[in-house]
């Protein structure tokens, strides 16, 4: 929790890391992550705070990456801004305005398939006067995986006629 009251700038770093990881126990699929994790990591600020996002594509990666945080108030959340090729780095800055949760994901097209391949997570914009004291709290997201077998047997690769149908093999 943020014990402060006053606003403040908060500088999130993200990395765009394409990976291959468990899906589950002996099956295989190449994420597209956030600083290697699926879910993303969960970001907290305080309502009024400025926050500078810095979003890094990793060389490994395949192609552009952004994000798009559904708490800022600026066009598509920050994709345009954001949008930062492999090796590279981009910078934006957007002032949280309304407290809430709410979703920030990779905004590059096609964003379903980000989507589908890990690149999403959770931003808490806490109220100005703060939240009540609690003994524990948990971060849950859902999200289904798309795939089909690839080349090698032991790795999945994402499905996109299963997307399209909403028919997932994972939850």
């Amino acid at each position: 929790p943020i014990e402060r009251n006053y606003p403040a700038k908060v500088v999130v770093k993200l990395t765009a890391l394409e990976q291959i990881m468990d899906l589950m126990d002996g099956v295989q699929f190449k994420f597209w992550t956030l600083n290697g994790s699926v879910p993303a990591p969960f970001i907290r600020v305080r309502e009024g705070d400025m926050v500078e996002v810095q979003l890094s594509n990793s060389a490994s990666s395949m192609m552009p990456h952004s994000i798009d945080f559904h708490a800022a108030a600026v066009p598509m959340g920050g994709a345009l801004a954001s949008e930062t090729p492999p090796t590279r780095t981009s910078t934006f800055q957007f002032r949280a305005l309304r407290s809430g949760i709410y979703l920030y994901h990779c905004g590059s097209q096609p964003v379903d398939i980000h989507l589908a391949k890990g690149m999403y997570g959770l931003v808490l914009v806490e109220p100005k006067e703060g939240l009540p004291k609690v003994d524990k709290e948990f971060y849950i997201m859902q999200n289904e995986f798309y795939v089909k077998d690839g080349a090698n047997p032991e790795l999945k690769v994402f499905d996109m006629a299963k997307a399209e149908y909403e028919l997932p093999d994972y939850v």
